[in-house]
């Protein structure tokens, strides 16, 4: 079953920098980052490690589609 993700790592995953997506969402950086320490080692954790390195494998592939992520990215 797929679940939506939760707001800050589809923002994560959309502009691949943590202060604009913690921002998008009404965060700070510093905030996002004790969410992040406080749920380490669970599926946000991973969440969070593989929706940067899918932005930046975006940004890597300039020729690849633009697609929106539409399922879980790594949990």
């Amino acid at each position: 079953m797929n679940q939506p993700l939760p707001p800050p790592l589809a923002a994560l995953l959309e502009t691949g920098n943590i202060s604009h997506a913690a921002q998008m969402v009404g965060m700070s950086r510093s905030s996002a980052h004790r969410l992040r320490d406080r749920l380490a080692g669970t599926g946000f954790d991973r969440c969070w490690a593989n929706a940067l390195a899918l932005h930046a494998a975006r940004l890597s592939d300039p020729l690849a589609p633009n697609r929106r992520h539409k399922g879980p990215i790594g949990r």
